[in-house]
């Protein structure tokens, strides 16, 4: 969306940020999150755990909800781990709210990593949690070609991004 368009939507882009912002408050009241507007989506910007290597930020535009994660080394990676949420032929993008929020819980009370892999053609990206005594994956997965060059650079075939529970408390 061009940013006339966009800066027409920005009170309610940034009151749907300021509801999550509230909502991640009386989850965890101990959180301190960064809400910011840039060029044309709102955005939620988390505390990386300590000690981790990837952070969690929300994004929110005219048509989705989003959580990426970001490289606590690079935060302005081009291209990481997302998974976006959007109402197909709905009337209302806020019909997705209620299930971003219980993936970002589910995401933000785990142990989380994002893993790397380099293929022939591509990297992959994916979010995994650790939940029942093993690591499973949530959400979609992201493909980027080699030749891109805002993929984070890896050494053998697979990296992982780890991070501790965010959220401290789910209630």
């Amino acid at each position: 969306m061009s940013g006339g368009g966009s800066e027409k939507l920005r009170p309610q882009l940034e009151e749907r940020a300021a509801r999550t912002a509230r909502w991640l408050a009386s989850v965890d009241p101990g959180l301190t999150v960064t809400q910011r507007w840039l060029e044309n989506h709102s955005r939620i910007d988390l505390p990386p755990a300590p000690g981790a290597d990837v952070a969690y930020r929300m994004m929110f535009d005219a048509g989705a909800y989003t959580l990426f994660a970001t490289p606590v080394a690079d935060p302005e990676v081009g291209i990481f781990w997302h998974q976006t949420f959007e109402q197909m032929g709905a009337p209302s993008v806020e019909e997705a709210e209620p299930d971003f929020r219980e993936f970002v819980l589910d995401v933000l009370t785990h142990e989380s990593r994002i893993v790397q892999r380099r293929g022939m053609l591509f990297h992959s990206f994916a979010c995994e949690l650790h939940r029942d005594d093993e690591w499973q994956r949530v959400g979609g997965q992201i493909l980027v070609l080699r030749t891109s060059p805002r993929v984070p650079p890896i050494e053998g075939r697979e990296k992982h991004y780890a991070s501790a529970p965010v959220v401290q408390s789910a209630g």
